[in-house]
């Protein structure tokens, strides 16, 4: 018989799979639907009897994609989290919660339409020998878009207030899983890990982790307000209506159309961030995280891969290759030759490796940096099926290992990032 854990809300009970108990789609607030959306999330309402978190739930709506990490079953309700227990860990464990990437945009950690779920954190829960709690957040309009600059109706960075909740679940009922909540690392990809980052300067965010993993984190992907309000008008202007208020009328198909043309629009603007990066608003996130992120001291376990630019590169026709150093400001660095290895080693170090190393410099808490250089595909979100062993490949139970020892000991063994910027290689 599997474990009834006794949460804030209720009783939860889950399903046995890969060495773990697994409790998916378990609610961490209200659908955000109806009066609720465009709103900063609300607890969930109490339950009677036992929740069955036996199948994952729908994850945020978003445009169809064909990459392995955008969801194709989404709903607007989708505020869930799983939690994945392994068997006969000791208790209090050590607690990891995995936060997505994918530009803000689209991604998730629920079913899909094919049965399976995006990111079965199982095995990765067995070899890091610590309890892995993922969730879903609000993406793209319904998460990031800035229509609170135009209607006090909507709150700003709804996305990021998701996160936020998410982890005050964890905060309040890991240990009813056998987690202990003073031993929490946050550890997340691409947007994921700017979120972690953004959290590391949000006073709300305090105390709900004590360590973190950035991996290949676009630093400086974050919006003023202005830019938010522009971002806004235009999002309307695509969508045909004139005011913010009207976009409740309107359907998830209409939205996501309007979001395509939207994000088709700040990129012809020249525009490389993300197009739908949180607000800076000087409240809720005071600080951009290359500033901000300096002053935390909790310890960081931070790297990128070899050629990030790799999986940008592939989505752009041969004949703009050449251009995008000078499209994206970037400087090529020496030695680099080939016009598609240029395009490349450009995005690698403007969006990824020269940001972070800004943002490190002068930091107070203790880095780890490693690089991952395995195998041949070294682009962004690469590693992220030999970490998670989507892939049998025994240096993704190596990584594996060093993920969990850091999240149990809040360090890895080999010398930390400081004045000589040493970095571990994952070959």
């Amino acid at each position: 018989m599997e474990r009834v854990c006794d949460t804030a809300y209720g009783k939860v009970t889950g399903i046995r799979r890969g060495g773990c108990t697994a409790y998916l789609g378990i609610p961490f607030a209200q659908p955000p639907v109806g009066e609720l959306a465009f709103r900063r999330p609300v607890r969930p309402e109490p339950w009677e009897g036992v929740y069955q978190a036996v199948q994952g739930k729908a994850n945020p709506p978003q445009s169809p994609a064909q990459d392995p990490f955008t969801a194709r079953y989404t709903s607007q309700d989708c505020l869930y989290l799983n939690v994945y227990v392994p068997d006969g860990i000791p208790e209090p464990a050590p607690v990891m919660v995995w936060v997505h990437g994918g530009a803000f945009s689209s991604g998730g950690t629920g079913l899909q339409d094919d049965g399976t779920l995006m990111y079965d954190l199982s095995q990765f829960a067995v070899d890091a020998q610590a309890i892995v709690v993922t969730f879903n957040y609000r993406l793209n309009v319904f998460g990031f878009l800035d229509l609170h600059a135009l209607s006090d109706r909507f709150d700003r960075n709804c996305g990021l207030h998701d996160q936020v909740m998410a982890f005050e679940f964890v905060r309040d009922n890991i240990a009813a899983f056998g987690g202990d909540p003073e031993q929490v690392t946050a550890f997340g990809e691409s947007a994921g890990a700017a979120s972690i980052l953004a959290m590391l300067c949000m006073p709300a965010a305090q105390g709900l982790f004590q360590r973190c993993i950035i991996q290949s984190a676009p630093i400086e992907h974050f919006f003023t307000p202005l830019e938010g309000r522009a971002n806004a008008e235009l999002f309307l202007d695509l969508l045909g209506v004139s005011r913010a208020d009207d976009i409740l009328a309107k359907s998830e198909e209409d939205i996501e159309r309007a979001g395509n043309a939207f994000e088709g629009n700040i990129l012809l603007q020249g525009e490389i961030r993300c197009a739908f990066s949180p607000i800076v608003d000087g409240e809720f996130l005071p600080v951009a995280p290359v500033e901000g992120v300096r002053k935390s001291p909790l310890p960081m376990l931070i790297g990128n891969n070899l050629r990030e630019g790799d999986t940008f590169v592939k989505q752009l026709p041969f004949f703009l290759l050449p251009l995008v150093p000078r499209y994206i400001h970037a400087d090529v660095p020496s030695g680099v030759s080939g016009v598609r290895e240029r395009a490349s080693a450009a995005i690698t170090k403007s969006v990824f490796v020269d940001p972070m190393r800004a943002m490190l410099r002068d930091r107070v808490g203790p880095v780890w940096k490693y690089e991952y250089r395995h195998g041949e595909s070294l682009g962004h979100v690469d590693e992220l099926p030999v970490l998670f062993g989507m892939r049998d490949d025994p240096t993704g139970l190596s990584m594996r290992k060093i993920w969990g020892r850091f999240a149990s000991t809040g360090s890895v063994n080999w010398q930390q990032y400081g004045e000589q910027p040493c970095k571990y290689v994952i070959e």
